[in-house]
């Protein structure tokens, strides 16, 4: 501790009278804390008191010092106290080291959580959702302890098919010919090398991405299920469209963006029949990365479907065709993704990093928020 601080005496005689040129000497009673020189410059040794002596002719006076650590941590503040992380999302802490004014000091901060089971947390004060329950992080300085309470909300998502580009081993500009859905092992393939997509090791959010361009598509043997959500990380019409562009066409769904920026959405039923709704237009944004999602319960087909794209409110579908009567196809099947080339072949004309799809119409806003904080999506 290189702190100093100057003292300076004046001697006075009874009349209050200055008096020069007289022997003033300094001492202090704890050197280990602060020494003093014989000019009255206290140097600072060791946090702790002393207190220092000026003598002159018998006369004495003092002056008490207290020695602090400049660096000496007070108090954490933390950017915020509780917070609600989903599973697979992140939240990211920052914490302030203070001292006994208030003021910043550099410390290093460590992080721990009470439940690494539930939450964990790294070096930067980055929680990580890992399952249900509440959890404390804790940010430490020392002896000093600022905690900070995280729910990790229940999740009832439970993926029936999860395809994600950035599991695929491959290098930017290959073609795609397998494509295997990381819950059950499903393979969307192409063996036609002129309709196989692209892969892109930077498509969004920097993340890999599928690129259907052209006449390109994947297909797989679809599983049922009547009630269902479905999210697609894409960005739509990076190359200009002349027509619809198809996210999926299974054998009940139908799901696509037209050029102008409308959401179409059609349930297929027997007999060739369908039902058919869509948005306004400018709903989807063209050539922008984006989280869309349809939830629809085709058990009663009077039914509308819930459409989002980035979270939010859901988008106004109006009933556009067909009648909301008689009685769904399976969709189990074979099905189509990023185009279709048994519907025309209307491709994405841009990538797709992520479809998923739940056999359910819950608001399943943990996983939408995993897909936002992974490929830095803002949703409303």
């Amino acid at each position: 501790m290189a702190t100093t601080a100057q003292l300076t005496a004046t001697p006075f005689d009874a009349s209050n009278t200055v008096l020069v040129n007289r022997v003033i000497t300094f001492t202090s009673d704890t050197a280990a804390v602060a020494t003093v020189n014989n000019q009255g410059l206290v140097s600072a040794v060791a946090v702790g008191t002393a207190t220092i002596t000026v003598a002159c002719e018998g006369k004495t006076a003092t002056v008490p010092v207290t020695v602090i650590n400049a660096n000496t941590v007070n108090s954490i503040v933390l950017s915020q106290t509780s917070s609600t992380v989903g599973v697979g999302s992140t939240v990211q802490l920052q914490a302030t080291p203070e001292d006994s004014s208030g003021n910043p000091v550099s410390a290093t901060v460590t992080w721990t959580s009470s439940d690494a089971t539930k939450a964990t947390v790294d070096a930067t004060g980055l929680v990580t959702g890992v399952a249900q329950g509440a959890v404390t992080i804790t940010a430490a300085v020392g002896a000093v302890t600022a905690p900070c309470a995280i729910t990790v909300p229940s999740t009832a998502t439970t993926r029936q098919v999860w395809l994600a580009a950035d599991s695929l081993p491959l290098t930017d500009g290959d073609l795609v010919t397998t494509w295997t859905d990381q819950v059950a092992g499903i393979q969307a393939t192409q063996s036609v090398n002129a309709n196989k997509p692209v892969y892109e090791a930077n498509a969004i959010g920097g993340l890999p991405g599928v690129n259907f361009v052209a006449a390109s598509d994947l297909h797989f043997a679809g599983v049922d299920a009547a009630a269902f959500t479905r999210f697609f990380v894409c960005t739509p019409g990076v190359t200009t469209p002349t027509a619809s562009m198809q996210l999926i066409k299974s054998p009940m769904v139908d799901f696509h963006v037209k050029t102008d920026g409308t959401i179409q959405f059609v349930i297929i039923k027997t007999g060739g029949l369908v039902v058919e709704w869509q948005s306004a237009a400018a709903a989807c944004t063209l050539n922008a990365k984006q989280i869309i999602e349809v939830a629809y319960d085709a058990t009663v087909l009077t039914n509308n479907p819930t459409v989002k794209v980035n979270g939010g409110s859901a988008i106004a579908m109006t009933l556009f065709g067909g009648a909301q009567t008689g009685t769904r196809v399976t969709d189990a099947g074979t099905t189509f993704l990023g185009s279709s080339t048994t519907g025309g072949a209307l491709p994405l004309l841009g990538p797709l990093s992520e479809y998923v799809k739940i056999a359910d119409v819950s608001d399943h806003t943990d996983e939408r928020q995993r897909l936002a904080t992974k490929y830095g999506i803002t949703i409303t």
